[in-house]
This record gives C-alpha cells, structure tokens and sequence, in this order.
C-alpha cells in the first residue's frame, strides 16, 4: 500500500480504511470484484464515508476503501470501535473490529491473528455415535 497504516483517529482528524478479503490469513489477490464490505463506528463523533481516493495503489478496489472523519467536538481519549462486515465468496458472513482510542496511538501497532488448523498426519477425532 501507499501508505504505513496508523493506530489511532486523530482527534478532530481523519483517517482512511482500507478493508480486504482474506483467507487463512494472507490476503486475498486480487480481490473479488463483488466484495463490497460495509464499515461503521461505535463513536457517534465519527462519520464513515466511502473514499475517493485510493491509497492502495490499486491493490483494492474504492469500494473497500473509507473516510473516518472524527469531530473536532470529539473527546481526546474516547473509545471507538470500528466494525467492518462483508460476504465471502462461499456466502459466509464476515465480521471484524478494531477498537481504537480517539487521538492516542496504540502502544504497540502490532497485534496477533490467530486460526486452528488441522494437523497434518494426526488422527481425526472420534465421532459419539
């Protein structure tokens, strides 16, 4: 992408959103055409609206790129979560969020993902019958 990703809203600031398919874990290349996720915040303070420009360098599509804009009457410090939710390919729903505080970075802009997986050569569990 374009730019390095931010952890935080700047208070009375905005931001963009970029929101991409994945599977197990890496993302998905290219993305669907028809993906078209929906994003909204926790924070009445803070408006999503779709992107006009791409930050992605075309990696994704407009559609999955939005405008978080913060009021300046916003709370310096005040909690947000901002919910991405979109159909996968197989039809199934998908539901993400990233909690954020208005105007503080994250201490860490770095987290973990984490996915079971079957173990190769192990035996399938038993079914009770």
């Amino acid at each position: 992408m374009a730019t390095a990703p931010i952890t935080t809203i700047p208070l009375g600031g905005q931001v963009q959103l970029v929101v991409q398919l994945t599977s197990g874990g890496v993302v998905v290349v290219p993305q669907p055409a028809s993906f078209a996720p929906a994003v909204t915040s926790s924070d009445s303070n803070v408006a999503v609206t779709p992107a006009t420009a791409d930050v992605t360098g075309g990696v994704a599509s407009l559609a999955q790129q939005f405008l978080l804009t913060d009021a300046a009457s916003d709370t310096f410090g005040a909690p947000d979560a901002i919910t991405a939710t979109a159909t996968a390919p197989d039809g199934t729903a998908l539901t993400e969020t990233l909690s954020l505080t208005i105007g503080q970075p994250a201490t860490s802009p770095f987290g973990l993902s984490m996915g079971l997986f079957a173990v190769p050569g192990a035996a399938a569990a038993a079914v009770k019958r």
